[in-house]
């Protein structure tokens, strides 16, 4: 134990020694007082490190946007020229009515304001004023069939009014409705000669109304002659309006399709 402990206990004196050598003395001199303890050293703040910067995700470039349509301004409307008397309009009727294809054959002679006006007024009540009618009439004539000494209406007698049918149905409703406006004041006063009541659009929807509303059932019908015309000899039948005779007269699928133009004119009436 001693042998370790002495090699230690030299080496302390050695350095004692040495240390008041270097003193300057033999002897240990204690300063008057000891010097202050230098101060701790604060430790060096720590920097905050700067985060990185963030690059900005790149900007999604905007859509394009569309330009706004430039829409011209409407131009000056051309005012229509003013009507010209009741009595002096064929011109302008016929005028106005070549622009629908309308036939020539259907507006002959002369007091075609007045003559229309007629037939519709007795069309909205379920008569046919056959007077201005008569350029429709067929160009062949009627014909009968005979079964077990009975008589009837031949189914074949349809066909007759077949050109009329697709002449109506070739005409554009709107166009006509465009028309129809354009002429209604003189239609108006030739309902006013004719004392009626209502105006020529309360009228002409009414006559469309008998039209559309037409349902007496399919033929054949039987006939009689009590006298020089020919009746039907089914009572309920015969005693339908003169309207809805006529109707039946062109058969089933005419009439079929004359209602749905009937039905377009009065939604193009209506839609104005």
């Amino acid at each position: 134990m001693l042998r370790v402990v002495a090699p230690i206990v030299a080496g302390i004196l050695f350095v004692v020694f040495a240390y008041f050598l270097l003193q300057g003395g033999e002897e240990a001199r204690m300063p008057e007082s000891s010097p202050p303890p230098p101060p701790p050293v604060a430790p060096p703040p720590e920097v905050a490190r700067p985060e990185p910067p963030v690059s900005p995700a790149p900007a999604m470039p905007a859509p394009p946007v569309a330009p706004e349509p430039v829409v011209p301004a409407p131009g000056p409307v051309e005012p229509l020229p003013a009507l010209p008397a009741l009595s002096e309009s064929d011109a302008l009727v016929r005028s106005e009515l070549d622009g629908l294809e309308w036939p020539r054959r259907w507006t002959p002679g002369s007091g075609i304001a007045r003559r229309a006006a007629a037939a519709i007024e007795n069309a909205q009540r379920g008569e046919i004023y056959r007077r201005p009618l008569t350029f429709l009439r067929p160009e062949t004539s009627f014909r009968i069939i005979e079964r077990d000494g009975r008589i009837y209406a031949d189914p074949a007698n349809a066909a007759r009014f077949d050109g009329f049918v697709e002449a109506v149905l070739a005409l554009d409703p709107e166009a006509l409705v465009r028309v129809f406006t354009r002429l209604e004041p003189l239609l108006d006063e030739s309902f006013h000669e004719l004392g009626s009541p209502i105006g020529s659009r309360e009228a002409l929807v009414g006559a469309l109304d008998e039209v559309i509303a037409s349902s007496l059932p399919p033929g054949p019908h039987e006939l009689v002659r009590p006298r020089v015309l020919w009746q039907y000899a089914d009572p309920a039948i015969e005693s339908a309006s003169d309207l809805e005779k006529q109707l039946l007269r062109l058969g089933v699928e005419n009439r079929s399709r004359l209602q749905g133009a009937a039905a377009r004119l009065k939604q193009a009436l209506a839609g104005e």
